[in-house]
């Protein structure tokens, strides 16, 4: 179902009728600026909204020297067209299509997948360029994204007081919930409460996490191994 949602999010929101195309077109002839168009964020889902950097931020850093993109990044999630799917003008995507790709920066063994990076820092390379970037919504996925995210933010702000600019401070504040167990609710505490004591405190519980983890895997791939000799030697 979420597939076949997500092709609909994206081909209906760019190609929905030749005459939302030709708006969009139009777009781009009254805007010599615009550079891109695409649909914004999905969030119906998908765990994208709040993460939609992912693990790409360090790799999206590293790159942006490499082709001098001095445009600052986001911080929390990129404006950025997820799923590769966009109008742009050619000369927006100058920055990316200049660099010489080979198939081999493609290749899926490797820990960043480019394309995905690059789809998260094509706003950023027409940005520098001095282009902007515009989404695009067709009016019933702008009905069904404004109501299911209205319902997101109405039960995520029920516990806190305060306007949306002080929430959201309250929220950044406490940092990230992990699981909401002890552990992650000890630092939200140490964060709003003894900030300069968590400077200290939060490194070493996450090297002390760290080292938790790695010995229950250990753990797990030894008692793995145990329990496929013992089961050759009972097949035996």
């Amino acid at each position: 179902i979420m597939d076949r949602y997500f092709r609909r999010y994206q081909l209906e929101n760019l190609l929905d009728s030749e005459g939302h195309v030709s708006g969009i077109l139009r777009m781009f002839e009254r805007e010599p600026g615009l550079g891109l168009v695409f649909p914004p964020m999905m969030h119906i889902g998908y765990q994208i909204t709040g993460r939609g950097w992912v693990k790409y931020r360090a790799a999206a850093v590293a790159l942006t020297r490499r082709l001098g993109i001095a445009v600052p990044l986001d911080t929390v999630s990129p404006n950025a067209p997820f799923g590769g799917m966009w109008f742009a003008r050619p000369e927006a995507l100058a920055l990316l299509a200049r660099w010489t790709w080979s198939y081999r920066d493609y290749n899926s063994s490797r820990a960043v997948d480019l394309g995905r990076l690059q789809e998260r820092l094509v706003t950023a390379a027409a940005g520098e360029l001095g282009f902007h970037a515009r989404t695009v919504l067709t009016a019933e996925h702008a009905e069904i994204s404004h109501t299911a995210l209205e319902f997101k933010v109405d039960q995520m702000f029920s516990t806190t007081t305060g306007y949306p600019v002080d929430q959201i401070t309250l929220l950044q504040r406490a940092g990230h919930t992990g699981r909401g167990g002890f552990v992650g609710l000890s630092r939200m505490y140490l964060r709003l409460n003894h900030p300069h004591l968590s400077r200290v405190v939060l490194p070493v519980m996450a090297l002390a996490e760290r080292v938790w983890y790695l010995g229950s895997h250990i753990t797990a791939i030894g008692r793995a191994g145990e329990r496929a000799l013992t089961s050759r030697r009972s097949e035996r």
